[in-house]
């Protein structure tokens, strides 16, 4: 922003907050530009404008598919992050203690400045995870996860009553977990209990580990800020409640977890428009009224463009896919296939779908693929996991052989060619297959446990402890490896 005034702007418009506890940056505007942002220059055609809208309306660049996997594979991820109330603390006071000087260098450099409130989704977007409270010992913990598969049972029984008595009971015993508290939001709001289900939802959301939605206290920072300094402010938040049903914001006014979908990005230009007037920012024409806005809308909503639009939505697809929102990533994937049929977005619903466990709602469109692109090795591969997973073992046969043949030197594709022929019996062919994946890659843990299963199998246990070994070392948390090294070391009498 210092860097900005020297262009002599005449207003900052500044929405922020939902980013503030990433320690690195997950992935670089995934959403292209909405054109209707654009097509305000008209409006303020008199005004050196300058948004600082940091995650959501003003994106510098288009991130293609590949540029989103490599930023992804290179980023802190949910894993990463742990309950830490000292740090969650000290953000918050630096959030206000930035916003603050974002509002003296604006006063200093006469520039106008309008605040807008972080919403998000609530109702309809999990936490991205949930961690035990400290002091829980391993049963407690087992416990409550076998609490949360009976409450997700419930609701999928249609009985939320019983759901939100279990959730009761298991949030007595961990009562900051934030997929106890969802869950708990989601039994009250099938009951209609719309002001309990909402605290719930609230309360999911601030224990949140990965907090990647601005936290409760944020939009009062930034309406506080606002306030205090006489600058303009948008309290996107409250419009975002007023408009969702039973007050809860969920799917209807967003894409994921905090951006707004084309109406609620509506929703926030007009009443930035109205804002910069309230502000005397700008000046609207005699011609602006109900019906020119109404003209805008539709003119601006028929331009969409559905190619950018369905790339922008598998971008994000694979953003919610690799933290782990597999369901969220799924319906993302098949607004996206709904706008664009091309072989990128085919090939993405694959991928998003076999993520997810859909094995069968996969099939079809891997189908789709393999007729569309049949000399491709991936495409082949991935149709041979999930007929493998299907349990189609000879025709998954098939097609992980035809991809070896099309890439013989593909990685991750003999793991998977390995274990569907030991499912057949042919243990030689699967020993062999898995020594290649081993060539390729050395490090595959998932290969040398399966290797050292076979050779254990055949009475090498000394060749088997090797490969047990190997496993643990290339992936210390491997359980299956861990204890088949456990059992080899034991029937050696190490």
């Amino acid at each position: 922003m210092e860097d900005l005034v020297r262009y002599e702007p005449d207003l900052f418009v500044i929405y922020t907050g939902h980013n503030e506890f990433l320690e690195k940056r997950t992935y670089d505007r995934v959403l292209s530009t909405p054109k209707f942002v654009r097509n305000l220059n008209s409006l303020a055609s008199r005004l050196r404008l300058y948004s600082l809208l940091s995650d959501i309306i003003y994106p510098g660049k288009d991130v293609l598919a590949t540029e989103v996997d490599a930023m992804l594979d290179n980023s802190v991820g949910p894993e990463d992050y742990h309950r830490d109330d000292a740090t969650r603390d000290a953000v918050l006071e630096h959030f206000q203690f930035s916003l603050s000087r974002m509002a003296r260098i604006g006063q200093k450099a006469g520039t106008g400045i309008i605040f807008i409130t972080p919403a998000s989704n609530i109702s309809d977007f999990s936490p991205f995870k949930a961690e035990p409270s400290a002091g829980l010992d391993s049963d407690r913990i087992h416990e409550i996860e076998l609490f949360k598969q009976s409450i997700t049972e419930y609701l999928d029984n249609q009985d939320p009553a019983l759901a939100e008595d279990i959730a009761v009971q298991a949030l007595a015993i961990d009562p900051r977990d934030a997929e106890l508290l969802f869950l708990k939001g989601r039994a009250l709001l099938a009951q209609g209990k719309t002001d309990e289900a909402r605290f719930a939802f609230i309360a999911a959301r601030d224990e949140d580990i990965a907090p990647l939605r601005a936290l409760t206290p944020m939009p009062g920072i930034v309406s506080d800020v606002a306030l205090e300094n006489g600058n303009g402010l948008v309290d996107f938040a409250r419009m975002i409640e007023e408009s969702s049903p039973n007050g809860i914001p969920g799917n209807e006014q967003f894409l994921d977890h905090v951006h707004p979908s084309i109406e609620a990005n509506r929703m926030m230009a007009l009443a930035i428009i109205d804002e910069m007037i309230n502000t005397g920012a700008a000046t609207p024409a005699s011609t602006w009224n109900d019906a020119a806005i109404s003209k805008i809308t539709e003119r601006v909503k028929s331009n969409v463009d559905k190619a950018a639009n369905a790339m922008a939505l598998m971008n994000l697809s694979r953003v919610l896919s690799w933290a782990g929102k597999q369901e969220e990533a799924v319906r993302l994937i098949e607004r996206a296939s709904s706008l664009n049929t091309g072989h990128h977005a085919l090939n993405l619903q694959v991928a998003v779908l076999t993520r997810a466990n859909r094995y069968e709602e996969a099939l079809p469109y891997s189908e789709q693929a393999i007729f569309l692109m049949p000399m491709d090795p991936v495409v082949r591969k991935d149709h041979g996991i999930i007929l493998a997973q299907l349990g189609r073992n000879e025709e998954a046969l098939q097609e992980l052989e035809t991809a070896a043949r099309l890439d013989p030197a593909m990685t991750g594709l003999y793991f998977h060619l390995g274990l569907v022929l030991q499912e057949l019996g042919k243990m030689d062919q699967a020993e062999r297959t898995y020594r290649k994946a081993l060539e390729l890659e050395p490090e595959d843990g998932n290969s040398c446990n399966n290797l050292g299963i076979l050779l254990a199998q055949r009475g090498d246990l000394e060749a088997a402890l090797v490969m047990f070994e190997r496993a643990v070392k290339a992936d210390p948390g491997h359980l299956s490896a861990m204890g088949n090294l456990e059992r080899v070391r034991s029937s050696l009498g190490l």
